[in-house]
Formats: C-alpha cells, structure tokens, sequence
C-alpha cells in the first residue's frame, strides 16, 4: 500500500468516525463509491478501531481483528452491577466487554476484563489479581480507573473498569498528524503515569502503543498491567516469577535488554521501554527490525546490536505485511506528512539533542539510562524550553573485551580537552585553558606512536562545560587528558586527571605550580612535564605507550578537580599527590591487587620577571602571542596513497609551529626544509624575514614598509627569495622583487606581476599571472628567471579569470605548469585546476570538481598527485586536499575549523609549510545608550556573521562553527541556540519578518546565490529569486510584502531589486552601484552604499523611495575598509542611519542624521574588532567580535624526511 493510498484510506477512515456507527454504511457507500477495495479497507480499520480502542494488544490492521468468535455466553450477562453488551478485546488470558449498569440508577459505560472459561489456572488467577490490585492501588488522571471487581457466580474474577474510548497513541498521533513537540508532550503525560507507578512500587513490565489510549481530547490512558510487578510489600501477593514473565509474556519488540536475559525488571527497565515507544512515536520505526527475526535471533538482537539514531531512521523504508491486505510502506516522506512538516525539517529537528534523548533512553547498560521515567521526562522538557539537554552526544556503547591489537586506533589515541580556568584575572586569562591544552598537543604529537587529537577538534569543549568520557567517545579516543587552571596575582596553580574513556576510570592526576610570569614559559614547562608522563619517549614507558596490560583496573586518583567555591578558590585535596613527589616518567605496573599505582611529575618553579612592569607595545605582543597560542592546532596529515608509491605520504608527522605572533601574511620553505621565509604585519605595515628551522632566531630581510606580500618563493638552490608586493593604496600597482636568503640587497625584477612565482625544477624559468583589469584580461606567463623573456602559454577574459592568489606550480619534469581558473555559470562562480604545456600547448583541466576557492597548489615530487589549499562547495574553510593527478579526484587531508592558506614543499617533499588561519569568536550585547555596558553572551572557535534581531528580542545569526554556514536562532542571552538551516548549501544574511511568519536569507543550496524564504521555525524553505546571477543581502519591508535584495544583473554591477514574499516577479530599483540596503522604519525609504563607477571613487550613502529611482539625499561619510561591504541600519525613530567605521586596527559605529550634518560616534569603543553587529527597536546593541591568527606551521613527514 503506497503512502498516497493509505493517505485516501486514512481521510475517508477519520471522516466516518466522527458519524454515529448508523451513519456510517450511507457515508462510506458516497465516499468509496465503486471502489470496494477502499471500502473493505477503511471497514477494517474501523472494526480494528473499536477494538483496539478497548484493550485489544493486536495490530489495528490486522486481519485478525474481524474474525468472528463466539461470545454468546457472556453477552448480556450480568456482572455485579453491570450487564454486558458486546466484547471489545481479547488477550491472552481473557475478554473485555462493553457493558452497562444493569439497573435504571444512572447511565454509566464501563469496561469489565473477565477470565476465560478454561484458562482459570492458579498461575493465570494469580497475575489477573495481581493487575486488579494494582489498579486498585493506583489514581492517576493519566491511567485507567479501577471502578469494581469481584468473582462472577462460576467462580471467575473480573474487575470494572472506566470505559476508554481512544486511538493506540502511536496511531493517534499519525491520525491527527501531531508535530514532534505535540508527540513529545504528549508523551511526557505518559512518562508522569508511569513514574506515578514507579512513586508507588509498581513496574509496569509490558509498555507499548497498545497499552496507551488517547481520548478524542488528547487524554493517554495507560492499561494493562497484567505482567506487572509490585515491589511494596504490604500490597504484593504472590506474583509471577520474574524470569517467567519476562520470557513468556513480555511483548519482545518494546522488552529491554535485562528482561530478555531473563534478569530481574526495574523502573530503569521501563524507561528503556518508554525509549522505544518514543522512538516510535517520532519515526514510525522501531529501534529494532524484529518481524523478520527467528525467536532465537532476538535476544542477540536487542542485547548486542545498537540500533540506528533516530534522524538516520527516518531516512529507511520499511515495508509492514498485513494479513489479507497491501503492505504498509513507511516512507520518508510519509513519516513526514503524518507530522505535518518536511523530511529535511524532521531530520533537523530529531539530530542532535532529540538524538541524544533517546538513545541515552535505549542504552544497553541500565545503569546509563534514565534513571526514572521523571528524568526521562524532565530531560525532554528542557528540549521543548529550548534549553540545553543532560543527555550527553550519542556514542556506540564502547567493546571491553577488545585486546589492544583490535582497536589500533583508539587504543593509543587521546584528546587533550581545553582546561577549564576557574579564576579569571585579566581578560587574556580566558584563554589559558585553550593555550595550555594546546601546548601539551604539540607536544605529544611528537610521539608517532601516538594519535594525537588536533586542537580544532577539541576547540568545541572550549567551555569547559563537558564530560571527559563522553567527549572522548565523540572524538573516537582510548584516553582524555581534561585539566582546571587557576590563577591568583603571580601563581598559577594547574591541575590534571587523565581518564580512560572505556570505563572512565581515572588513571592518573597531579597538580603543578608555576610563577605566572612568562606564559609561554608556563605553558612549556607544563605541556612538557604532561608530555613526559604520558608517553616519555622510546626508551621508556608512559601511560599512552605503555604495552603491559591494559586490563587492570585503574587506582582511583585522588579527587583534585574540585569545582571552586563561592571565593573562587579551588579545594584542592590532593594528599596523595604533593609537589615534592620525584619527578619521573608515569608508568603502569602490573600489582597483584591489579590497581595502578599514581605518580605525581614535580612543579618546576621558574621565576621570570613581572610582565605588568613590562611597557604596553610588550604587553599587547604578549597578550597577541597567547592569543596565537590558544588558536593554533597541530595539523596531523593521515596517509594518502600514490601510485608506485610504497610509503604514503605524511603518514606519519611531526607539527611545529615556527611563529606564534598570529600577524604572518605570507611564508614559504626552502627546498633543503632548513630554512623559512615569511611576511608578516608589523603595526599596519609589512616586512619580511628569514630563519632557520631549527633555530628560532629571526633575522629581517626587508623593512617594514606600506605594502602588501602577494607571495613568497625560494630559488631551487635557496640562495635567494623572489616575492611580489603590491601598493597598499593601489593594488593595481604590483612587482616582482628578488632578495638573497641570508640577506642583502633588494633587486626590482619586473612590474605588473599580479601573483606569486612559481620556479620551474631547474630553477631557470618563472612562472606567474599578469592581470590587466583595465581589459578584463589574465594571462599565465612564463620567463627567464631574470624576467626576462615573457611568453604566454594561456589566458582568460571576462567573465573568466586566471587566479593571481597563488602561484602557479611547474610540474616535477618541467613539462607542465597548474594554475587555477575561476569560471561563472547559471549555479554561480566556481574555481577549477588546470594545466597546460610549458610551450603552451594542449590546456586541459585536472580536476573535474567545482571549489568555491583554491588558494594554492603543489605538485608532489613523484608527479602523481598535487596538494591544493582550496574550500569546497559545501564548506567554510580552506582546507588541504589531495588531487590525484590521473583521476583527478579529490579527498580532504585535513577537515577542521581554520584556514589553510598557501602551500610549500621541500624537494623531496618531507616538509610541508602551511599557514593556519583560525578565528575565535564571541558575541556581545550593549546596553541602549551605553556601549561600555556590556555582556558577552557567547564564545567559541568558528566564525559568525549576519547579526540580526527579531521583532520579539530573539537574535538570528549565520555561524560557520560547525563547518558549513548555517543560520541559527538564541536568546538575547545567548541560551536556547537552535539551527534553523542544516545540510543545504551555505546560508547567510537571515532576517524576520516584522509579523514574526518568516525569515528571509540568502542561500547556495541552489547552485548560485538566490534569496529564500522559510517558515519561523525553519521549515519549509521556498526560493523567491531565481535568476543566473547572484542575488544576497535580503531584508523585509516593516508591511511584510515585499523583499529589498542586491542583485548582479546582466551589466555585472549589483543593483538593488524587490520581490513579493509570496514570490513573483522581480522589480529593479536602481540603475547606479547599490549595496546592502536598509529600509527605514516607516517603510518609505530605503539607505544603501553607492558610488560612481570611476577609479578610486568614495562610497557614499545614498537614500533613494522605496519605489526606486534616483537617490533624494546622499552624504558622505568618512571611508574605511567597511564601507561598500557592511551593515546599514536606521535608527528606530528614522532620525538618522548608522554604519561601521573600521580605521586604525578599530571599529566602531558612526551616525549619520537624515536631517545633514556631520556624522557623530554612535558608539565609543577603545579596543577590538567588530565584523558584525545590529541594533534592536528598544536601542541595544549586538555585536560579533573576533580574534583571528595567522601562523606559520611546519608539518614533517617523519617517514621520507628520515630516508625510510
């Protein structure tokens, strides 16, 4: 039966239920006119409903549930007060009958369960008055009310019951097609029946759908306690055997793992089982696939398979047998229709916390679970209050019966978390804990016995706010190091706990003490003590290196990761471990009592003069290098196999970070590895300098001057370094310089080179991109290594562009030079590689894909292969990938949350020299008036973009931190953060609408750029824009019709657009250059930037009708590097227009008055960087600052660097 088909069954089914049962024959006859089938169909249900909906534990659309059977002897009998009417259900051991007051008193319907005549065994009698007494024990709104009960005149008990007239709660909820947060308080009523029972020492022990009836109003009702357990002594009788019951009279499919085993059942046993109703509930899918099993396969199945996470389950089809009748397929989409959204939206909504949930619910161990149903219940209403949930991120529960040579990876791996800082000195001090952490990662992946866990993969437990063991099951590793730092005046007081994550054993911890003087000296002399006690090196033996066994248990460590108390100290009662312990390498011995034995590594004590006497130029480089520190993450590049190859490339590294200011702009190694030149920003200006690897030592090259490095490049033999610099106030102004190595004179080599040079393998010819703007023309050239001599070899003209961002790279025989093309079609600009002949001949392109950047490429030294630094179409970062020359395809080397940009090889290709961009976000809220009266209400790795308040206070917002750009919704507190995009595309620049129905943004999820539209919650996105070129930057008229929008026309100057939100056709507003517009207030204007099209003409910001047209007033504002490119907003009175002013390393907000004048401060800040920002109607501020590092790293291969 297909979804449609069920879905014509299930209207007409719905329809004749809401009739009188007399009028139902006239109405299905008009209804299903000829159709029988439909007819037959919708009778089933109807009849199976009226069962079902009285205790009845079989399918709804069984067959089954028409057989006739007789009954006769019980219809219209008198039972105590009641006469019997009709049968309604039957179980196992007996009937439920419809019945009646038998006496003219009052009208009353009422179910009474009544044993079958031949099953009144001792052991049947005994469990129906074992279910009547705990009815009778029982008052719950949400469970059945026990009204009577007796022995009929024969001699069989019964009990009355009231009548409850409902669905199957799964049903229900598909019937009245109720969204996930209906079914989840919907099912909350339930989890308060049970845990009510639990309150009373009652295991219910059979939960299912069919044990759980809604009324018409959305009332659960919970039934049939017939197999279960009380565990208060003063009301149990003799009850069943615990294993009995549970191997023959559990219902298999809902029955948790302990009651399979045959093990006693708990009230843990029951949540597991309100797990899989859950589950159900919001997937149409049980955990577990059990129709098909044999008996003798179930138990293997539900105590040994983990079953799939929910927004994975509602991705499968599943196909029902149903007697006498089509299949039931459950689909995707049909899930979807029956909670009345989309599938893209349900996965959305079931990932992550939801995930969490319930399988925190279904977990194997009891002891992992829920520990009551209250727990259960209270952890999903913190989901519906959009507040963060306990359940910790789903992870497969972990083998413990593995040998170490079964699990390679996991077993010598750790993951060093960002400590947490307890007491926060100086604002730089927030970042100590990530700094730390990072050090110690350094140092250990120095070890290549060990897999060492990169700092971007750790930056999200930045907080300090996580669980060591389920972090570790997250990230994959055998071990994690978490630690607390607190610092008071000069000392600074590090505590560390190594955990295993298999069993979450602690099998270390110690405390160290340091002067806080010199962080990197601290950070050092630290990372450097955990290093060695973690995995000192081949000639001993460490935790992580380790080969004895595995298997005995961990001592407990003493408890030195208190949280503070209320003076922010920290109790540290660390009394087995002390300072003065022997500083020496941590091993595990084997002890016959089979517990490791603790060792504390002994502080090192070094005393540094104070930095506060340092001047202020120290102290700001100081702060910037801990900064750095904190950002930087040690890149491990996994093996990538090349043809004729025997030994993958960077299988095994070494990572050294070789700067640590975070300012670098351009670097390059030489072709031996021992030496790297690099360019960095030297307050505003930029110079460049040159040091050996092996010895930190700098020494400058060229001085500082106003000028931007395109690019640096060592000659074959190292004696000299060719780099292109362009103008700062001319871009357009560009030369190719050469200088020696180890320093001298500066020689001019030629102008107009627009990107780096690329040296062929003999080191006599270069290779570069010259761009002609003026002609909208590219040409790759080649020359002597002088300059002279210039040949094209290729070319683009508009609308196509070869890309001056990195330099071209000459393959290893000098026959072949790859460069990157940029190209623009119907999905948007893309970037591909290519190669052409060094002659010029026989162009063609490597790699088939589409990159929205490539920054840099290299060939490898075997020609096999090259690695790019590029950004593929559905990230946010430039990563480093690996393109396999005769396929052409691509697979990621790195995946993480930075930049990598440039990429330079040693000749043998053992060293790679990288330059890691990372950003480090925090959103901040500014009180109304007051820009110094601030709170930050967020921070964390990634970036964040597109600020934007809804008209009820919340705040929207683009964050990238999970990779990909995504837009997201919180509080003005920063709590209740919720994804409203995911999986589609990029997207940017949200806004609501003013009647809080949608949200507008723009979105790549259609190739290029268009505007979208999508419901509040996120849900049912629609493209309102749908043109060949890019359309961005969207905001919402205050009447909610229309859409103000930037759109690159045919003429390739963008230009500002409207469109209804309903849809339809787009209508052009200006003719001139126009950016980000902003409409005011009363809906009559709209501001945007605007500029002559002339060389080097100012922005200004123009106010034009919202109708289009021609600008009323234009006023010019101060320029900066913000101008064209950044936010505008009205005030909310229209008084005036406010825009980022970013000068001299500084942003702030300027006010310009519609009235004319000069534009005034809006905001007064000091310090710092702000990319983002918007203001509220009640006049507060929210804002994103960043710190952002660019560092110089160096990643060994280990392998080819030592000859192997």
């Amino acid at each position: 039966m297909n979804p449609e088909r069920w879905k014509k069954v299930e209207e007409v089914f719905e329809s004749a239920l809401r009739l009188a049962p007399g009028e139902r024959q006239a109405f299905l006859s008009d209804a299903c006119g000829t159709d029988e089938r439909l007819r037959n169909q919708v009778e089933t249900l109807i009849a199976s409903y009226e069962s079902a909906g009285s205790y009845a534990n079989r399918s709804p659309l069984s067959a089954q549930t028409l057989v006739e059977e007789s009954v006769d002897e019980f219809i219209g009998r008198r039972i105590g007060a009641y006469k019997t009417v009709r049968e309604i259900g039957r179980g196992g051991m007996g009937s439920v009958f419809l019945a009646v007051r038998a006496d003219d008193e009052f009208q009353k319907r009422v179910a009474i369960k009544l044993i079958k005549r031949g099953m009144d065994t001792d052991f049947i009698v005994r469990r129906f008055r074992n279910e009547r007494q705990i009815l009778a024990s029982l008052d719950h709104p949400y469970i059945a009310r026990l009204l009577d009960g007796g022995t009929t005149e024969d001699g069989l008990p019964y009990f009355v019951m009231e009548y409850v007239e409902g669905q199957q709660i799964h049903y229900y909820c598909d019937t009245q097609k109720l969204s996930v947060a209906e079914r989840l308080r919907l099912f909350r009523k339930v989890c308060s029946a049970v845990a009510y029972a639990h309150q009373n020492l009652i295991i219910h022990r059979d939960l299912k759908p069919s044990n759980i009836l809604v009324t018409h109003d959305g009332t659960p009702k919970l039934l049939d306690f017939g197999i279960a357990k009380i565990l208060n002594p003063e009301i149990a009788s003799p009850t069943l055997d615990p294993t009995t019951a549970t191997l023959r009279l559990m219902t298999p499919e809902y029955a948790s793992p302990e009651q399979v085993r045959g093990e006693r059942a708990t009230i843990v046993s029951d949540v597991y089982t309100l797990g899989v109703m859950l589950y159900e509930l919001l997937t149409d899918h049980r955990p577990y696939r059990l129709r098909t099993r044999l008996p003798e396969e179930l138990a293997h199945v539900i105590c040994g398979e983990e079953p799939e996470s929910p927004s994975v389950a509602v991705n499968q089809i599943e196909v029902i047998p149903v007697d006498g009748d089509e299949p039931i397929e459950i689909t995707p989409d049909s899930v979807a229709r029956a909670r009345n959204t989309s599938i893209e939206q349900l996965r959305r909504q079931l990932a992550g916390s939801l995930d969490n949930i319930m399988m925190k619910a279904l977990r194997k161990e009891a002891q992992r679970r829920y520990q009551s149903a209250e727990e259960f219940s209270e952890d999903i209403k913190r989901y519906l209050d959009g507040q963060p949930v306990l359940a910790p991120s789903y992870f497969p529960t972990a083998a413990t019966n593995v040998q170490r040579d079964e699990m390679p990876t996991a077993s010598r791996s750790i993951a060093v978390l960002p400590f947490k800082v307890l007491r926060v000195e100086e604002k730089s001090d927030e970042f100590l804990g990530m700094g730390l952490a990072d050090a110690i990662i350094t140092k250990l992946s120095n070890n290549a016995l060990i897999n060492v866990k990169p700092t971007s993969s750790v930056l999200k437990y930045y907080d300090g706010e996580h669980s060591a063991q389920a972090a570790g099951y997250e990230l994959n590793v055998g071990y994690v190091l978490d630690g607390r730092i607190q610092r008071v005046a000069d000392r600074v007081r590090v505590t560390v706990q190594l955990v295993r994550v298999r069993d979450g054993a602690p099998l270390w911890a110690t405390k160290l003490d340091e002067n806080f003087t010199d962080i990197f000296t601290v950070e050092d002399s630290i990372s450097e003590q955990v290093a060695e006690a973690l995995a000192p090196g081949p000639d001993s033996k460490g935790l992580l290196t380790d080969d004895g066994d595995e298997s005995l248990a961990a001592a407990p460590a003493p408890e030195l990761l208190k949280e503070h108390d209320d003076e922010g100290e920290t109790a540290l009662a660390g009394k087995a471990i002390t300072t003065e312990d022997v500083a020496k390498p941590l091993t595990i011995e084997p002890q016959t009592h089979g517990t490791a034995e603790p060792r504390s590594v002994a502080s090192t004590k070094v005393l540094f003069s104070s930095l506060m006497e340092k001047p202020a130029r120290t102290r700001w480089a100081f702060i910037a290098a801990v900064l750095a520190l904190s950002l930087i993450a040690v890149v491990v590049l996994y093996a990538f196999v090349f043809r004729n190859s025997s030994v993958s490339h960077f299988q095994w590294t070494k990572s050294t970070k070789l700067t640590t200011s975070g300012n670098i702009v351009a670097a390059a190694l030489s072709p031996d590895g021992k030496y790297v030149a690099y360019a960095m920003d030297e307050a505003g200006k930029q110079g460049l300098w040159v040091r050996q690897v092996a010895i930190a030592n700098s020494v400058r090259l060229v001085a500082p001057a106003d000028l931007n490095y395109r690019g640096l490049t060592f000659s074959r033999d190292g004696t000299f370094i060719f780099y292109v610099t362009a103008d700062k106030m001319d871009d357009s102004k560009m030369a190719l310089y050469q200088v020696p190595a180890l320093g001298g004179s500066v020689k001019k080599l030629r102008d107009g080179v627009s990107s780096p040079v690329g040296l062929s393998p003999d080191g006599k010819h270069l290779a570069f991109v010259r761009g002609l703007a003026a002609r909208g023309f590219e040409s790759l050239v080649i020359a002597d290594a002088d300059g002279t001599n210039e040949q094209a070899v290729a070319s683009r003209k508009f609308p196509e562009h070869i890309s001056a961002t990195g330099a071209p790279a000459w393959s290893p025989d000098g026959s072949r030079i790859a460069f990157v093309i940029q190209k623009t079609d119907a999905n948007g600009v893309f970037m591909k590689v290519a190669e052409v002949q060094a002659d010029g001949r026989n162009e063609r392109l490597i790699s088939p894909d589409r990159w929205q950047d490539i920054n840099q490429v290299a060939w490898l030294h075997d020609g096999n292969g090259l690695l790019i630094a590029a950004q593929d179409q559905s990230s946010s970062y430039l990563q480093l990938w690996r393109l396999d020359y005769a396929s052409g395809q691509a697979r990621r080397v790195i995946n993480d949350l930075s930049d990598y940009r440039g990429l330079s090889l040693s000749a043998n290709a053992g060293e790679l020299l990288t330059i890691q961009r990372q950003t480090f976000t925090s959103i901040w809220v500014a009180a109304r008036g007051n820009s110094n009266q601030l709170a930050q209400i967020t921070s964390g790795a990634g970036r964040y973009f597109d600020l934007r308040w809804t008209p009820e206070g919340k705040i929207l917002y683009a964050s990238e931190a999970q990779g990909s750009a995504d837009i997201w919704e919180m509080d003005a507190d920063g709590t209740n953060q919720r994804q409203l995009t995911a999986g589609a595309g990029r997207n940017y620049g949200p806004m609501a609408s003013p009647d809080g129905r949608y949200i507008v943004f723009h979105s790549s999820r259609a190739g290029a750029w268009q505007i979208w539209r999508m419901n509040r919650d996120g849900s049912l996105p629609v493209q309102l824009t749908n043109d060949q070129q890019e359309s961005n930057w969207a905001q919402v008229s205050p009447d909610g019709r229309w859409v103000i929008y930037e759109h690159s026309a045919q003429s390739s100057i963008k230009t500002l657009w409207k469109i209804s939100i309903d849809g339809g056709e787009p209508v052009r507003l200006t003719e001139k250059l126009s950016l980000r517009p902003a409409i005011s207030p009363d809906g009559r204007w709209i501001a945007c930037w605007q500029r002559e099209d002339q060389p080097n003409a100012p922005w200004q910001i123009a106010i034009i009708p919202f109708e289009g047209g021609q600008a009323v007033k234009i006023f010019d504002v101060p320029q900066s590097d913000a101008d064209g490119n950044s936010n505008i907003f009205w005030t909310q009175d229209g008084r005036g227009i406010v825009y980022t002013d970013y000068r001299d390393n500084l942003t702030n907000l300027k006010f310009q008055p519609i009235d004319g004048g000069a534009p005034q401060a809006f905001t007064n800040f000091a310090k710092d960087l702000f990319y983002s920002y918007a203001l509220a109607r009640d006049g507060r501020l929210v804002f994103a600052r960043s710190l952002t590092t660019n560092d110089v790293l160096l990643i060994t291969d280990t392998a080819r660097s030592s000859g192997e």
